[in-house]
């Protein structure tokens, strides 16, 4: 395949580095101080970057690491400088891998996120199954000559540890096949090694670069299950990939070839999990999707409703305990905020059940609800405010 040519002027052009500062600057990102002694001496300071990018006297900064308790687990996220984070949108724009991603990628790609991967998951689940439906009148006649049995099978995988683990010198040569422009590539080689630079192994979450190079370095794992093992009922959201089988001997047979494909690129998987349909359902992307009684059946992850629930009995409390009337303007706002995103979940899962759960929470939590509606919205002038207080 011809490479694409990636030239180190179009990523220091003075245009799109000013996108990258007002990417970089969205959201309660810009409330930084450091933010605001960059902007002070903008222009100056964003054609300094573009000339130091073109001369290759840039180094990028290793940010600084914390550690954050997401999803039930520990993870290293990094934090980086604002010149930095311009620096990552424009190697981004430019280098556009998201082009190299089959259409069954989801995570950190617009348009394909959460909810998107769960539709699709919802689409394959009735395909396979109208397709096993028929496989089994089909062989219904000769059953006695063939014991293979049709059943809609799922197998999970899920990448040990994805992001501290990536092999850099491999993911270094999979970019060197698809691109060249030795000015770009040694830019966004510095980017892959300014985190932890002793290392081989390790990506930094937190980077924009870091989200599309970890599904370009998942997109041959990708190919290889469509293509060689005929996995068409594939999706991956970032590390966690699920298939769906037309039985459970293709199943099993296909697992130790996506292993070995997997440790050729240094991915371990920590958990494949095997079993049919009709006993546990797909739980993917927040969701929990099966077929009942030959129907579509999508609902909301117990996961995500225990999230739901603690949060809401973590506002109550306080309620109770501060004997307050009303909860405060970033407490409020946030709220707000959780409130609408899962509420917002639920929209998309089986009316019946997501109707019945939401009236059931409301009620339980009655005080929470109608102490938020009250509060006013606090705007970004007013959180500013409250912090310099």
């Amino acid at each position: 395949m011809k490479r694409e040519i990636i030239r180190i002027e179009d990523i220091s052009d003075i245009n799109l580095l000013r996108e990258g500062w007002k990417n970089a600057t969205k959201g309660d990102k810009y409330w930084r101080k450091s933010t605001h002694n960059y902007e002070v001496n903008l222009e100056r300071n964003l054609l300094s970057l573009s000339h130091r990018l073109r001369e290759g006297t840039w180094r990028p900064s290793s940010g600084h690491t914390f550690r954050m308790m997401t999803e039930g687990k520990w993870r290293d996220i990094t934090s980086f400088p604002i010149e930095d984070r311009i620096v990552h949108y424009a190697v981004v724009h430019m280098f556009n891998m998201s082009r190299h991603f089959i259409r069954r990628t989801h995570g950190s790609i617009k348009g394909r996120g959460c909810l998107s991967a769960s539709k699709q998951v919802r689409k394959d689940i009735r395909n396979i199954s109208h397709r096993v439906e028929l496989l089994n009148k089909q062989h219904e006649k000769n059953r006695a000559a063939s014991e293979e049995i049709f059943e809609v099978t799922v197998v999970k995988y899920d990448c040990k540890k994805f992001y501290p683990n990536i092999l850099k010198p491999r993911l270094k040569e999979k970019i060197r096949r698809k691109y060249k422009g030795e000015a770009a590539i040694a830019l966004l080689f510095a980017i892959i090694d300014s985190y932890m630079p002793d290392s081989e192994r390790g990506m930094s979450i937190g980077a924009l670069t870091s989200q599309d190079m970890g599904n370009f370095f998942l997109t041959m794992l990708d190919l290889f299950a469509l293509e060689n093992i005929r996995t068409h009922y594939y999706n991956r959201y970032v590390d966690d990939i699920t298939t769906l089988r037309e039985s459970k001997a293709q199943a099993i047979a296909a697992i130790p070839r996506m292993v070995e494909a997997a440790e050729k690129d240094g991915i371990i998987f920590g958990r494949i999990e095997v079993y049919p349909l009709r006993v546990r359902r797909v739980d993917f992307c927040g969701y929990a999707v099966g077929m009942l009684n030959g129907t579509l059946s999508t609902r909301m992850r117990p996961k995500t409703v225990r999230r739901y629930r603690r949060r809401l009995h973590v506002a109550a409390n306080h309620l109770a305990t501060q004997r307050a009337t009303v909860l405060g303007g970033f407490a409020a706002e946030s709220l707000r905020q959780t409130i609408a995103s899962y509420e917002g979940i639920a929209f998309h899962a089986d009316t019946h059940n997501s109707h019945n759960l939401l009236i059931n929470i409301k009620r339980n939590y009655y005080e929470v609800f109608r102490t938020s509606d009250r509060e006013p919205h606090c705007s970004r002038h007013e959180r500013e405010r409250v912090a310099t207080a």
